[in-house]
């Protein structure tokens, strides 16, 4: 019985969120959209909450492809490769959680539980435009959301 509330919360959220599942082909055809865009500079700002890690800002500025600045709750710091919070570095996380998905045991799902994952991404240039992670019988959900992206003035090669 459990499952089945477990589903019917999860529908009722996709309907909502105007987010899909995520999978393999979802996340190919918006890398590949990523990619022929060909946005090389912008300025994004990143919100990520969940269950088990507290609220945080992430702006992140990219110029010319490469991360130019991070400030994370506002304050400057460094970036790992993996995550440095840019458009790719989002992609980059969002195929690690669909690593771990594969496991749910892993994020804490009980036994016949599932990990949920669902996105929304631009139609016309595939960039992440929110995530959501969500562990059947677990509490450990995880949010990502881009509340701000703005082309810089070099944002986009001239063709």
């Amino acid at each position: 019985m459990n499952f089945r509330i477990a589903v019917l919360a999860l529908l009722a959220l996709v309907a909502c969120s105007g987010m899909s599942a995520l999978t393999d082909m979802s996340l190919r055809d918006a890398e590949e959209k990523w990619v022929m865009s060909k946005i090389m500079s912008y300025r994004l700002v990143v919100e990520m909450e969940g269950d088990r890690v507290e609220r945080e800002e992430f702006e992140v500025v990219v110029r010319d492809g490469a991360v130019a600045s991070l400030k994370r709750n506002g304050q400057a710091t460094t970036s790992a490769a993996s995550q440095d919070y840019s458009m790719n570095g989002l992609l980059k996380i969002l195929h690690q959680e669909m690593g771990l998905a594969e496991k749910p045991s892993v994020l804490g799902a009980l036994a016949g539980y599932s990990a949920y994952l669902m996105a929304r991404f631009d139609e016309t240039t595939g960039r992440l435009l929110r995530y959501r992670r969500t562990v059947g019988g677990a509490s450990n959900t995880i949010d990502i959301t881009v509340r701000e992206f703005e082309l810089q003035p070099e944002g986009r090669p001239r063709p």
